[in-house]
């Protein structure tokens, strides 16, 4: 898979001039980019930055249970629907931390 760092490094642009960020699940995304280059030995991105960032695939967190009752936005079923849509069918497991 080429990284959309590696095609940036292709055309020319320094890793000092490469910033991966996104929110949610494109969160999750900038993290695993950075861990995916680090392990391929490639150049990082000189900044990250993951807001919000859902990385928690397992869905291990006691954050969800404390805020079962009073959270009307998310839920643990409907996080299930969502990591579904994300990695059902690829083969990657949901501790895959890149």
């Amino acid at each position: 898979m080429l990284s959309c760092d590696a095609g940036l490094l292709a055309q020319g642009y320094r890793p000092e001039k490469i910033a991966s960020c996104g929110h949610s699940i494109g969160g999750n995304l900038a993290v695993s980019l950075a861990i995916r280059l680090r392990d391929q030995g490639m150049p990082l991105p000189a900044a990250i930055l993951p807001a919000s960032a859902w990385l928690d695939m397992e869905l291990t967190s006691q954050t969800m249970e404390t805020n079962a009752k009073t959270d009307k936005n998310v839920s643990v079923p409907l996080l299930e629907v969502f990591r579904e849509s994300w990695l059902g069918g690829t083969g990657t497991g949901y501790d895959d931390p890149g």
